[in-house]
């Protein structure tokens, strides 16, 4: 169910449309539709551009005030609602005015008749004429396109006026098949006069905005009925925001009755909503009442005249009304009081552009400066409101004046400040340029506007590739130039107590403000802005519900393993969600708060994007070496490493900040940051020594836990668990060994596990040499064969490697067994088998003896034996070999 209409375009189709919307209690709004006769008597039909009536009594009352009392008007209509209801009003002016009406006739609209009917008009009727004064064409674009080119063909040369249907693309375009437009562009609209709401050269600033949206999305200038059409698309949406709707089936009916109340009640200037064609609001007819401005074609473009007329929404802001008309300042226009406006075209030209200083945000502005106006106009009195300091205009260097118009042209250098103006904000980019406005002329009698014709903007030639290929911009610069604006606005300046203004309701007055802006980038390329701001409310939305995703993810066994792959996922995503994020927040927020705020919002995302890559740096060490090393080593890494890691990297990131966010040199910090690193570095040397040691031993794993070991020169023990600072080895009697991780890595590592847990053991045995070596070998293998614990494979081995000595042949029985924890229990099985197969074979092992003498004996102990001094178990050891003192089996002997 609809809500709500925008259209129609045709007066006819509005009329009959309004019929149906007015039954079925549908509010509408036409942008185009301009008979008087489709808001009459109906309470449901709105119109948010100037009906006809309006627009052909503005057309008589203005060549009335402009053109003098002598004024005399051919009129030429089209009998259709359009055309017609035009023609009446202009007619009816006319006759009040005491306007000479040289002409009238109306022709129907036969498409196979028309050229010759039309043919008739202009040679039958208007060059019959001695002088048919003002011509003005009361017909569509197409039909007033053709009795163009038949009043140009028969030689006359009169000023042409037409309504604002001739504001189009129809209208100007339709000259471009033939000969003489081509080879002289304007050829026929040269000097046709157009009546219109919406005149992009004079338009204010949201209105020149609008243009280059609908230019870049279209490629195409915007006609003014699509400004229209935007302006009733946004009161519909003012009415939905602000009615209280409900958006249901059962309650469309009050929703439209709200929609209509909510129009209805925008009744004066004081209830508008500001919108690209002006301010909206409406009459008791439903008819709005805007600005009507008066354009005159120049080389197939649509320009503002020197002459404009402006209404006075507020007559008491008037000092002395009385006075201000005598005067000539104010007129009283069909009821309605008006200003007479001066137009002052404006164009500028920069010639060099330097010093580009974005810390203080200044520049050097070299350029020239033109106006083109009539009548006298102190145009040199102007206030430059972005200059450093005040610049006086002085003499022009070109000065010409004739019967048309004046020109003069003045030489401007001077230093300006950098994003001065109210632009959306773009990261690494900044807007230089003028806005001045006139000293003492309010905007209701002067105003300046683009000179687009004089500054060569008619052609749709490019002003940027200009001022490239004439390098206004130094390459020193290291800027480049990316867009060139040139548009009018209001400067609003405080009254400070001046008599003629105290009663403006506002406090202020109102001045034109001329505005030349060049938006410069740095000649690199940078991420941030790149995302349009249309989209970045959504991408933000989209972008923050994956991060949460993914970031909750890793903690799931069953995903663990792919966390590398979710963490390229999230730098993507993050970083995509911080550029859209800058975007809309600042784009959001520019028109609400000042340049400091916005420079302060740079520099929160600037940081942003710092501690955001130092997240995703510790989560990157997380992901590649803490996470692997921990499902390797089946332990947690140390809290102490983790930190210290994370630490290091949003330090970093810290400096980072500092130097490239905030733009400070960090020689003194790093250094003072190196001193500090370094105290701390030697105060934790060796646990940060023992630390790593441990990452290394966890990763190389010389050993495991459950392991026998032997470090270095310690006794061997079992490995009951390995820190990340000390390997624990518990030793045969129970003690437990603290091995600093350190000491293990530098030390020679025996692992009696590793690559299994069979180990040899060598039982050194001495029997008297007058044995058979075969006979002895024989014995011991038999004695391991005999024992169960003997591992078969590898087997067992005897044989004569001690060699012989003065005493004994010295035989060694070699064997492998398992689990090192054993060893003792594994002698003792192995010595007694041994010992069992010798004493069986008659074979007593060797002993040596030797007999030392004592002289004498210098005490007895209470055993009766003789006390043994120092001397003589010095004496002993000397004599004895290890191997004879000790008799346990080990393994092989080094």
């Amino acid at each position: 169910m609809a809500l709500a209409v925008i259209g129609h375009y045709d007066s006819s189709c509005s009329v009959a449309g309004g019929n149906v919307y007015k039954a079925n209690a549908i509010p509408a709004i036409t942008p185009a539709s301009v008979d008087v006769k489709v808001t009459l008597d109906n309470d449901w039909y709105f119109r948010n551009v100037n009906n006809s009536h309006l627009q052909g009594r503005f057309f008589a009352n203005y060549f009335n005030v402009f053109t003098g009392p002598e004024t005399k008007i051919s009129i030429v209509y089209e009998k259709s609602a359009y055309g017609s209801s035009l023609a009446r009003a202009l007619i009816q002016a006319c006759k009040e005015l005491n306007i000479d009406v040289k002409y009238m006739e109306g022709f129907p609209l036969d498409e196979d008749m028309q050229d010759m009917i039309l043919q008739d008009i202009v040679d039958d009727g208007l060059a019959s004429l001695e002088d048919p004064g003002i011509i003005f064409l009361s017909t569509h674009a197409s039909s007033g396109a053709a009795l163009v080119k038949l009043i140009r063909d028969a030689g006359i040369r009169n000023l042409l006026g037409g309504p604002d249907s001739f504001a189009s693309k129809t209208f100007h375009e339709g000259f471009r098949p033939y000969p003489l437009e081509k080879l002289y562009p304007g050829y026929y609209s040269n000097q046709v006069f157009v009546f219109s709401s919406l005149l992009f050269d004079s338009a204010n600033e949201n209105t020149q905005k609008f243009k280059d949206a609908y230019e870049d999305k279209y490629k195409e200038t915007p006609l003014s009925y699509a400004a229209y059409a935007y302006d009733a698309a946004m009161l519909i949406a003012q009415a939905l925001k602000n009615g209280a709707i409900q958006g249901k089936n059962d309650s469309v009916t009050d929703d439209r009755k709200k929609i209509r109340d909510y129009l209805a009640g925008l009744s004066s200037i004081d209830y508008a909503v500001e919108g690209v064609t002006g301010f909206n609001y409406f009459d008791e007819n439903g008819d709005v009442r805007k600005e009507i401005n008066i354009g005159l074609y120049k080389s197939s473009t649509l320009i503002s005249t020197f002459n404009q007329l402006r209404s006075i929404h507020h007559l008491n802001e008037i000092s002395d009304v009385e006075k201000a008309i005598e005067e000539g300042d104010i007129l009283n226009i069909d009821g309605r009081y008006m200003y007479k406006n001066k137009v002052v075209k404006t164009g500028v030209k920069f010639n060099g552009i330097n010093n580009i200083d974005i810390n203080s945000l200044t520049c050097e502005l070299d350029f020239n400066l033109w106006f083109r106006y009539q009548g006298r106009v102190e145009v040199e009195d102007i206030v430059f409101e972005n200059a450093v300091e005040p610049i006086r205009l002085g003499k022009p260097v070109i000065e010409k004046i004739n019967a048309q118009d004046v020109y003069r042209l003045y030489k401007v250098r001077g230093k300006f400040k950098v994003d001065f103006f109210s632009n959306r904000y773009a990261f690494g980019q900044h807007v230089l340029g003028i806005r001045f406005h006139h000293r003492t002329l309010t905007r209701n009698k002067l105003i300046f506007v683009p000179d687009i014709v004089g500054m060569g903007m008619i052609r749709g030639s490019s002003s940027v590739e200009k001022m490239k290929e004439e390098k206004v911009i130094s390459p020193v610069e290291g800027s480049t130039i990316r867009s060139v604006r040139f548009f009018e606005n209001t400067f609003e300046d405080a009254v400070q107590g001046r008599p003629e203004y105290l009663n403006l309701l506002h406090g202020f007055v109102e001045h034109s403000a001329f505005n030349a802006q060049i938006r410069i980038k740095k000649d690199s390329f940078i991420l941030r802005g790149l995302i349009p701001f249309e989209h970045s409310k959504f991408i933000v939305l989209i972008t923050f519900i994956i991060i949460l995703l993914s970031f909750f993810a890793p903690k799931r066994r069953d995903i663990r393993r792919h966390a590398r792959c979710i963490w390229f996922f999230q730098i993507i995503i993050v970083f995509i969600l911080l550029l859209s994020g800058e975007v809309f927040i600042i784009n959001s927020l520019v028109d609400e708060v000042n340049s400091y705020h916005l420079k302060l919002l740079n520099r929160t995302f600037g940081m942003l994007y710092w501690i955001a890559s130092a997240f995703l740096l510790c989560r990157a060490v997380n992901c590649f070496a803490w996470m692997p090393l921990e499902d390797r080593t089946g332990r947690k890494i140390p809290i102490f490493l983790r930190r210290f890691v994370r630490f290091i990297i949003y330090l970093l990131a810290m400096i980072g900040i500092i130097a490239f966010v905030f733009g400070q040199k960090v020689t003194s910090l790093l250094a003072t940051s190196g001193v500090f690193a370094m105290v701390i570095g030697l105060a934790v040397q060796i646990n940060i020594s023992n630390v790593f040691s441990g990452i290394a031993i966890n990763m190389e794993r010389p050993f495991r836990l459950g392991d026998w070991i032997e470090i270095g020169e310690m006794e061997d023990g079992e490995v009951i668990d390995i820190t990340w600072r000390a390997t624990r080895v518990k030793t045969r009697d129970g003690c437990v060994l603290s091995i600093p991780n350190s000491t293990a890595s530098e030390s020679v590592i025996k692992n009696y596990h590793y690559p299994d847990d069979i180990y040899e053991l060598w039982f050194p045995v001495y029997v008297d040499p007058v044995r058979p070596p075969e006979q002895v070998e024989r014995i011991l293998l038999d004695a391991a064969f005999s024992v169960d614990i003997i591992l078969k494979e590898p087997c067992p081995i005897a044989r004569l490697n001690g060699g012989l000595n003065e005493w004994a042949a010295k035989y060694y029985l070699i064997v492998c067994v398992k689990d090192r924890a054993k060893k003792n229990t594994h002698n003792d099985i192995i010595w007694k088998s041994i010992l069992t197969h010798l004493h069986s074979a008659g074979i007593s092992p060797a002993r040596r003896q030797e007999i030392h003498l004592f002289q004498g004996c210098s005490k007895i102990t209470e055993a009766g034996y003789p006390e043994i001094s120092n001397e003589n178990i010095a004496s002993f050891v000397k004599n004895h070999s290890e191997e004879d003192i000790q008799n346990d089996g080990d393994e092989k002997p080094g």
